[in-house]
């Protein structure tokens, strides 16, 4: 059962799923810097890893079409069958995707539901300080604080632009709030557009985690294995 499935159907006795990981080393991480055996070194072995091989297809890209390419994403995952008080006994969790191109990080994602290590809520005041076409990605954190998702902009997918995403889940008697952040950048690491989503609803309607969408190429010929 995916551990998604097992948080969900899981109840009563305290039980563990995967392997517990720090999430504050997410804020250490660095597009196009970062590579796969430094991330494996501080959160150790994912929960899975897979290859991706294919080639560009975005003719109005930097790169020729036809050039091919490669990709290696982790993921790691953690559920807890019953949160405790805190959570009122509801299933929490985290999970974690990162995408590294040619070995060097390209987009990542991290969303927490457990009490103590959940992403913290941003000032949402300071929306109104973010400016389309002149805000840059390093002006978005250092308004915001450390994202709990990044992405830069892939050259070899049609339209496809860079993001910076803020995550936020709560989960208590009343209920799970979690709202999600999602601001798009352009090739140059300026701001577009942003999107706030609330995903707030009963407690018993929806998972103790929304995972979060990371960009990965869709549209060129990929082959994948495990």
């Amino acid at each position: 059962m995916a551990l998604a499935g097992w948080l969900a159907a899981s109840c009563a006795p305290v039980r563990t799923a995967g392997r517990d990981f720090p999430t504050a080393a997410f804020g250490t991480l660095r597009l196009r810097q970062t590579t796969d055996s430094q991330v494996e070194a501080v959160l150790g072995p994912p929960f899975k890893r897979l290859a991706v091989q294919g080639t560009t297809a975005n003719p109005a890209g930097p790169v020729p079409p036809g050039t091919p390419f490669s990709l290696a994403i982790l993921t790691y995952e953690f559920g807890i069958s019953n949160g405790g008080p805190a959570v009122a006994g509801h299933p929490v969790g985290k999970f974690a995707t990162l995408v590294f191109l040619g070995g060097t990080l390209a987009a990542y994602d991290l969303n927490s539901s457990i009490p103590g290590d959940a992403n913290p809520p941003i000032d949402e005041q300071r929306l109104s300080l973010l400016k389309q076409g002149s805000t840059t990605r390093n002006d978005i954190i250092g308004l915001l604080g450390t994202p709990s998702g990044q992405s830069m902009a892939l050259s070899f997918l049609p339209q496809d632009h860079g993001h910076v995403t803020y995550a936020w889940t709560h989960i208590d008697a009343s209920g799970v709030r979690h709202k999600l952040l999602v601001i798009e950048l352009d090739a140059h690491d300026v701001m577009i557009r942003y999107a706030m989503v609330d995903r707030s609803g009963p407690l018993l309607s929806q998972p103790g985690i929304v995972p979060l969408p990371i960009v990965v190429p869709k549209s060129a010929p990929l082959t994948t294995k495990s």
